[in-house]
């Protein structure tokens, strides 16, 4: 007797599980709608001097910029939490219009008071964007655009150049949402948060929208 013959009334015969069996054909198609879903992208790199934002929709940028969350004022750390409120309230109405909110993961190490600091913006803005927020650490997204140098100075001097070289206009923009050429760093980063994850192929996608906080 087979083996198909000796299964029981019922039973279904066993077979491996892929992930591609979870995304629907043709995967085209559905990378469009996934990415029709995610049309208009904010991503924030969380700081204090340097709150750097991006805001993309359908590949153009809409906005970009960085912001002193303390406003000039002398940093307190008792005071990050009010101030971080009183960002995300000023902007609003950018949080409001994006279909998902991309925020650099904060992570503790040696210098604790700033790492704290940090990880409380990050979790404020999370609440914010509560239900499309989606969170992902900065080596991810240095590893997609290979501006992994392996020093913090130089990858940030590479994705300046990343965006100024591959991404002329919105270098021009970027440009002008700074006072000269200071901390654009900051500005890029954003920048190539939202290209990240306008380049992510319809698995990732699918995946990433299950992820969404």
């Amino acid at each position: 007797m087979s083996r198909t013959q000796s299964q029981k009334p019922g039973m279904r015969k066993f077979e491996p599980y892929s992930p591609s069996q979870d995304i629907p054909r043709p995967v085209k198609n559905l990378e469009y709608q996934l990415k029709m879903k995610l049309r208009t992208i904010l991503a924030i790199d969380p700081g204090m001097r340097n709150l750097a934002h991006c805001l993309m929709e359908g590949g153009n940028v809409l906005s970009v910029g960085r912001s002193d969350i303390f406003n000039g004022e002398r940093i307190t750390v008792t005071g990050v939490y009010a101030a971080i409120q009183r960002w995300c309230h000023d902007n609003k109405a950018l949080i409001d219009r994006a279909d998902v909110v991309v925020i650099e993961r904060q992570f503790c190490d040696a210098k604790a008071t700033l790492s704290a600091c940090l990880l409380v913006i990050q979790t404020v803005i999370q609440t914010h964007a509560h239900g499309k927020g989606l969170v992902v650490h900065a080596m991810t997204v240095k590893r997609a655009f290979g501006t992994c140098t392996g020093a913090h100075k130089t990858n940030k001097q590479a994705s300046v150049e990343k965006v100024r070289n591959s991404y002329p206009a919105i270098a021009e923009v970027v440009k002008s949402g700074g006072r000269g050429n200071d901390k654009l760093d900051d500005m890029c980063d954003a920048v190539l948060m939202c290209q990240w994850l306008l380049t992510r192929s319809a698995q990732e996608l699918h995946f990433l929208m299950d992820r969404l906080e």
